[in-house]
């Protein structure tokens, strides 16, 4: 298989909502962030705005961290949910994070919304997001930081439940119909905390959770940001190897394909979750392999 390492992300206001989407009559901010009924809605609408080939849950990067105790502002049409205000402020602290209850709260919101979705014959993406970012909204970057610097104990404890978490989280999402987990961690981008703390946070947090996905899930493939799975490549943690996929068709007939036609590949990147509308005139796909 061809290799490559190369990923140019062209999709930095993707979040933004289509007009026709934001004038919805059901569809109500923030009441849409809410509940399953609306967040489906809500992602039924934007996939058909889009010609969207999935539908993404959730529309937010706030629903782990919510579950986790983070303060979020649900805001409106226009600014969507953020952290309102860093419930730590000591790393020590960590250690009172609970354990995700799936059974309340908007986490469970999203999972009946991957369900009810599923049930009217939808393929489902389930977005996910990483530690950087989960944790950017529970505690001062700069405090979380310092103690991955300096290899904390209570930090270490926390990322391990954290992935914990999101494996029981990801598989719930998988049981509820989810074929593709689509995960990032934008807070976490290697330009940002720089390939030293990049490095640290992939080895005791990424590289174990992407290697639980691959052991412990059937049924789905995970795909990768692709500034997530270069910069995986560029520190020497992973490689990507091309897949030829025959006819020319949508990146999002790929991932599909991927899911029917190759089980043994459960990690994809290189490429964006948003192009799976647009026609991969490559012909390939990119599994990627953790080292």
């Amino acid at each position: 298989m061809e290799k490559s390492s190369e990923f140019t992300c062209g999709y930095e206001d993707s979040a933004v909502w289509p007009i026709s989407v934001l004038k919805h009559k059901e569809l109500i901010f923030p009441e849409v962030h809410k509940e399953a009924r609306l967040m489906a809605l809500l992602a039924e609408k934007v996939k058909e705005a889009n010609q969207d080939v999935f539908c993404r849950l959730p529309l937010c990067a706030t629903v782990e961290a919510e579950a986790l105790g983070a303060s979020i502002n649900l805001g409106d049409a226009l600014a969507g949910p953020r952290m309102e205000k860093y419930v730590l402020t000591d790393i020590a602290e960590l250690g009172r994070i609970r354990k995700i209850d799936l059974g309340k709260g908007r986490i469970k919101e999203v999972l009946d919304a991957v369900e009810e979705l599923t049930g009217r014959g939808h393929v489902v993406s389930l977005n996910v997001e990483g530690a950087f970012t989960i944790s950017n909204c529970i505690i001062d970057p700069s405090v979380f930081y310092k103690a991955l610097k300096k290899d904390d104990k209570e930090l270490n404890q926390f990322l391990n439940r954290l992935e914990e978490n999101l494996i029981l989280y990801i598989n719930e999402g998988i049981k509820r119909g989810a074929k593709i987990i689509s995960f990032a961690d934008p807070n976490g981008n290697v330009n940002i905390v720089g390939p030293q703390l990049f490095t640290e946070m992939s080895n005791k947090f990424t590289l174990p959770l992407l290697r639980r996905f691959q052991k412990e899930t059937s049924g789905a493939v995970m795909h990768l940001c692709g500034r997530l799975s270069l910069a995986l490549i560029k520190t020497g943690l992973a490689e990507a190897k091309a897949i030829t996929m025959g006819e020319e068709s949508t990146y999002g007939e790929y991932i599909k394909k991927v899911i029917s036609d190759f089980p043994d590949c459960k990690l994809i990147g290189n490429n964006c979750m948003n192009r799976a509308k647009m026609i991969e005139k490559s012909k390939r796909i990119w599994k990627i392999e953790i080292k």
